[in-house]
């Protein structure tokens, strides 16, 4: 019996700054990722849980 956890792919979410348009890639390298609508490399990353906070130290400050 497999006690494993299977864990979906994990897909980062996108907006373009030139054309506005929002995407979802597979986790890729930030240097690699482009706008499938215009091409531009000018894009925002706009995940959920993006930011401060949600790291395997969240609630811990780092003079604690």
């Amino acid at each position: 019996m497999c006690f494993c956890t299977y864990f979906p792919p994990m897909k980062k979410k996108w907006y373009c700054m030139d054309c506005g348009y929002t995407f979802e890639t597979p986790w890729i390298p930030f240097n690699m990722v482009k706008c499938p609508k215009c091409g531009s490399r000018r894009v925002h990353r706009i995940d959920a849980r993006r930011g401060k906070g949600y790291g395997p130290r969240h609630g811990r400050g780092i003079c604690r």
